[in-house]
């Protein structure tokens, strides 16, 4: 069976500085990292069921829904943080936090969350929501050389959706959504949205709800 992402953002930056592109039906090596708003101990028998979800509350749509395995990592990280394996595939994780740029409900950290502190103990079976997104370079070099290990993986992009900014209301930026073929260096600091598919250890899939 395959492990699916859906919706995993790569960010204006990600395009313009770094140069990422990628085409639709492309197998492309990716490190991933979620925003966690939202962390749970979960049960040995919860953690097997479905590794990878939607977000059921329309005020987070955007947001995944991910289970796994905690793994601490070897050294610090300077970057903070603590690293997910969902079915073998190691997510890097950061946690919501109070502080400057946070916007309640927006990208602040739910408040029947466990704590951003202590992190998860090694081993343990853990439940995550937030924002998926393709990890910049220098993430992936601090997160493999903290861990100790790659923490790339092989995906193949099924669909891609353009973020395209239209305008500003109040402050806030929006975007139009546009499927497109593959992801360009547009110089409009458009977004992007892919759906990832993967090979999985596990025979379950992503559950929509």
């Amino acid at each position: 069976m395959s492990l699916i992402l859906p919706g995993v953002l790569v960010a204006p930056g990600l395009v313009e500085s770094s140069d990422f592109r990628t085409e639709v039906g492309t197998e492309v090596p990716l490190a991933l990292e979620i925003y966690c708003r939202h962390r749970a101990r979960v049960s040995n028998q919860e953690g097997r069921q479905a590794p990878v979800r939607r977000s059921a509350d329309a005020g987070t749509a955007d947001e995944l829904i991910l289970t796994g395995v905690a793994v601490p990592f070897a050294s610090t990280c300077r970057l903070g943080g603590w690293l997910l394996e969902v079915v073998g595939i190691p997510v890097y994780v950061t946690e919501a936090t109070a502080g400057p740029g946070v916007i309640a409900g927006v990208n602040d950290r739910d408040p029947d969350s466990d704590p951003e502190e202590p992190l998860p103990d090694r081993g343990a079976w853990v439940r995550v929501r937030g924002s998926v997104s393709v990890a910049d370079g220098y993430v992936v070099d601090e997160v493999e050389r903290a861990s100790q290990r790659s923490v790339q993986r092989l995906w193949r992009v099924q669909r891609i959706e353009r973020l395209m900014p239209t305008d500003y209301r109040s402050g806030n930026r929006r975007a139009y959504p546009q499927q497109v073929e593959a992801v360009r260096h547009t110089g409009d600091s458009s977004s992007y949205l892919l759906d990832l598919v993967a090979a999985a250890t596990a025979s379950t899939v992503m559950e929509r709800v």
